[in-house]
């Protein structure tokens, strides 16, 4: 504080407010490691994320960071406020949890889809689910286009979706594209697999 302001500057109220502020401000948007970084600077305790404006602020955050599919950001939160893990149990965030695992399946993003499904204690029968198992599949095309053979079946399996499903021709045309990048590098170990997996003629 001293050195931010000056030899001899006091903690004044006015600084603290303003301080609290803008970490409220920064926890609301899930921006957590900038909510850090001030209340370091300022030499707050740790202790005042115990107060509700903090505690709503994080809630808020996990929330936005939960929707689009940034668990690990979510998680951060939840950990550096302490936030009660019953939270993820609410009506609210099981919404946003789905929609995040929505968003991490469409990219191939399983890892992720898979830790927002365990933190929000939601059932794997979630990926039965048609909505889900149309994310899944898009999520498999991505991986199988970039080459990632082992992540889109990763995907595949996790979320119950048919061997079957590489028969379709957008999935045989992103097998192929992964083929292409594959061999581009001399993978060629890993081009063998993609073709042997996903039975591309």
């Amino acid at each position: 504080m001293a050195a931010l302001f000056g030899q001899g500057i006091k903690q004044v109220d006015e600084i603290i407010e303003a301080t609290k502020e803008g970490m409220v401000k920064k926890l609301k948007g899930g921006f957590v490691e900038d909510a850090e970084k001030i209340r370091e600077i300022l030499a707050l305790s740790l202790d005042v994320y115990k107060e509700s404006i903090f505690q709503d602020a994080a809630k808020e955050g996990i929330l936005k960071k939960m929707k689009f599919g940034y668990v690990n950001t979510a998680e951060k939160i939840g950990t550096i406020v302490g936030v009660p893990l019953d939270l993820y149990k609410q009506p609210e965030f099981q919404v946003a949890a789905k929609d995040g695992i929505l968003n991490n399946l469409g990219y191939g993003r399983i890892d992720d889809a898979e830790k927002t499904r365990t933190i929000t204690g939601l059932s794997q029968d979630i990926y039965k689910q048609p909505g889900f198992q149309t994310a899944a599949k898009e999520g498999v095309v991505q991986k199988l286009k970039y080459g990632h053979i082992d992540d889109a079946e990763k995907t595949r399996i996790v979320t119950g979706l048919s061997k079957e499903v590489y028969k379709q021709p957008e999935f045989q045309a992103a097998a192929k594209e992964g083929i292409v990048q594959k061999m581009k590098f001399s993978h060629m170990d890993e081009a063998k697999k993609i073709t042997e997996i996903t039975g591309v003629s």
